[in-house]
């Protein structure tokens, strides 16, 4: 869940402009936003709206991840369980 969480937070600048950069085609003209590439987008946000415009929408991001990864975690553990009960533990192939 930590693990997540963090890799959420740390990558919601990217998240964000990629966010940005495709809805920008959805938009009227008026109001869309012509980022050229990644970095035009990042120097933009941050000289128009500050630093901390880069983690907008971490929060939704981070509890997703969390969500994803311990979901993940328990299917996992559950169908790793129910293999070794019906294959045993010396039928991995590794």
């Amino acid at each position: 869940m930590t693990a997540g969480a963090l890799g959420s937070f740390v990558g919601n600048p990217c998240d964000l402009a990629l966010v940005r950069m495709q809805a920008d085609t959805t938009l009227p003209e008026a109001e869309r936003r012509n980022y050229k590439n990644v970095v035009d987008a990042f120097t933009r946000i941050v000289t128009d709206e500050g630093v901390t415009a880069l983690w907008r929408g971490s929060v939704p991001t981070m509890s997703r991840a969390v969500a994803l990864n311990t979901c993940m975690l328990v299917s996992y553990d559950t169908a790793k369980e129910a293999a070794t009960k019906a294959l045993g533990a010396d039928a991995s192939p590794f």
